[in-house]
């Protein structure tokens, strides 16, 4: 008893041994699988053996004693610490409101008249909307980035965000809005990248003119699109869509999501190692003087590598 809370409820066999208490590790199936650990180190494993378990459940915690780290089982990333920001055997892991003209690690910059404002619409988001806006030239840009220091093909990474227009775009005021990892700040056109893809006009080479969002891989200029059945939402909808990229690591696969929901999965040039990448949303007026202004609650992106440092 450890003042009022009993042996079984701190996952331990109810029997002793001397000074030992048994420990007991519930397995995949539920099962109770005894342990011979003391008390000192209950829960506690190298990495070998925190990677032999088979199948480990979803939430799964353990000690590893390799990494002096508390780790549990994320059903995309495999074992991750408990607290992650930048890891150096791990990886990374960032999350940022958006909400100031820029934070760590995104940076927002304008071009050509490109803007900012910040709106509260309390029907989309409980803080206050970072808008990236155009202004009112004809190729106003409007971006939040980080520095092109990420490599593909290197490990799992997970990006995402959620966003909306205020209006959407038509031949009179025609617009591009992007979201996910990128080679080029300023082009329509990505050498290597993996993102999210909004082009009403057909402006990038290979896009489709449509008003749905499409999910784009991009590897040595060789560009891979697929057009999705979801059309790009402005703020009139009452609702911002949620954007997730998961990049397997590999080179094999790139999956895109919409609100929760697989829209994509492209398998065909996926960026590899030999170009770095951004993580960026932005969005870049072609044609009118309205301003249009592309939304943003939040962004995030995490990456386990394949080869801890």
């Amino acid at each position: 008893m450890v003042g009022e809370t009993k042996i079984s409820e701190l996952g331990l066999l109810s029997s002793l041994n001397g000074t030992e208490l048994i420990p007991a590790i519930q397995d995949q199936s539920g099962t109770w699988v005894n342990g011979s650990l003391t008390i000192s180190n209950l829960g506690q494993m190298t990495e070998a053996g925190m990677n032999a378990i088979a199948s480990p459940a979803v939430g799964l915690e353990v000690f590893n004693t390799t990494r002096n780290s508390k780790m549990f089982y994320h059903s995309f990333f495999g074992w991750t610490p408990v607290s992650i920001n930048e890891n150096p055997w791990w990886g990374y892991s960032f999350f940022n409101e958006l909400t100031n003209v820029s934070g760590v690690p995104w940076a927002v910059s304008f071009l050509n008249g490109g803007t900012a404002t910040n709106t509260t619409i309390p029907a989309l988001s409980p803080t206050v909307l970072r808008g990236l806006a155009t202004g009112t030239t004809n190729n106003g840009d409007a971006k939040a980035v980080t520095d092109s220091s990420f490599i593909g093909s290197v490990g799992k990474k997970r990006t995402e965000s959620k966003v909306s227009v205020d209006t959407l775009s038509t031949s009179m005021n025609r617009y591009v809005c992007f979201f996910g990892y990128v080679s080029s700040l300023n082009s329509l056109n990505q050498t290597n990248a993996i993102y999210f893809l909004y082009d009403e006009g057909g402006l990038s080479t290979g896009s489709t003119a449509s008003p749905n969002w499409q999910c784009v891989c991009a590897n040595g200029g060789i560009r891979t699109f697929v057009t999705t059945s979801v059309p790009v939402t402005d703020t009139s909808s009452g609702a911002m869509q949620k954007l997730r990229i998961d990049d397997a690591g590999t080179g094999a696969n790139v999956k895109f999501y919409i609100n929760e929901v697989l829209v994509a999965t492209i398998t065909t040039n996926v960026p590899t190692s030999a170009g770095t990448l951004a993580n960026k949303v932005r969005i870049v007026k072609n044609a009118g003087t309205t301003q249009r202004v592309l939304y943003v609650d939040y962004m995030t992106m995490a990456e386990k590598f394949n080869s801890p440092r």
